[in-house]
């Protein structure tokens, strides 16, 4: 449905994802690893040159791992997504991270990590379809 409504405005989707993992349910078909049958009418090819964070083609519509999704799957045109860019910190990191000690306790304390995206995305239709982490053994 999110992948015709992109297309039906005139943009060629694509699916980012938060991980090669996630969601589950479609790692699970992507690497026939979870015991589920794949529906009958799915397609996952692999194509050339998609680019940095490429991952494969489901039905034709390139799919990407990014770290910047959380625990949601996006979908939306190409176009709309004009600039995704994870700054680096002055270390030549993407997280920068400090501790913070309490004054009360000197072994008491909470980590701080900060990171820096940017995003430019148009105007196009885009869709966040959530979805649950799995949780730790």
């Amino acid at each position: 449905e999110a992948v015709e409504a992109v297309r039906d405005a005139g943009e060629d989707p694509i699916i980012v994802r938060g991980g090669r993992a996630e969601p589950a349910w479609l790692a699970g078909w992507h690497y026939d690893s979870d015991g589920k049958k794949r529906p009958p009418d799915l397609r996952i090819e692999q194509v050339e040159g998609r680019g940095p964070g490429y991952d494969f083609d489901l039905n034709g519509t390139p799919v990407y791992s990014s770290p910047w999704t959380g625990a949601a799957t996006w979908v939306l045109g190409r176009e709309t997504l004009r600039v995704l860019d994870v700054q680096k910190f002055q270390s030549g990191q993407p997280v920068a991270v400090t501790f913070d000690p309490d004054t009360a306790d000197v072994w008491k304390g909470r980590v701080v990590a900060a990171f820096a995206i940017r995003m430019d995305r148009g105007t196009g239709p885009s869709w966040r379809i959530a979805h649950p982490r799995p949780k730790a053994r």
